[in-house]
């Protein structure tokens, strides 16, 4: 079975660098972190690709609010996360990597049935 970590590692990549991509378009030296992620989980994963979406339900001046979806290779809910991030003014060294960091992130999931 997949550890809840995982989910919330896969959450936390997703909407901080949705928010960061938002935070950057305002200011190009802002970024975001994640300040709070609540992921409830649904059903258990033991194989397959994990396909995680997320969107903003607010992005104010300082934080945004982001909530997700989890869902294995057949469509099924497996969590739901929201998650609060920060804007934060960026080190020098991450402002080249943000927007190569665009687009869905899928990774798969590796196990066996028991």
């Amino acid at each position: 079975i997949v550890h809840g970590g995982v989910y919330c590692a896969a959450v936390e990549t997703a909407c901080s660098v949705g928010a960061s991509l938002s935070a950057s378009a305002r200011d190009p030296n802002m970024v975001a972190v994640g300040l709070d992620n609540h992921t409830s989980f649904i059903r258990a994963t033991r194989s397959g690709l994990l396909r995680t979406v997320a969107r903003p339900l607010t992005r104010g001046r300082t934080t945004q609010l982001w909530e997700a979806e989890i869902r294995d290779e057949a469509g099924q809910l497996v969590a739901s996360p929201r998650a609060v991030v920060r804007r934060t003014v960026a080190d020098a060294e991450l402002l080249p990597t943000w927007p190569s960091l665009a687009g869905q992130l899928s990774a798969p999931v590796r196990g066996r049935r028991t």
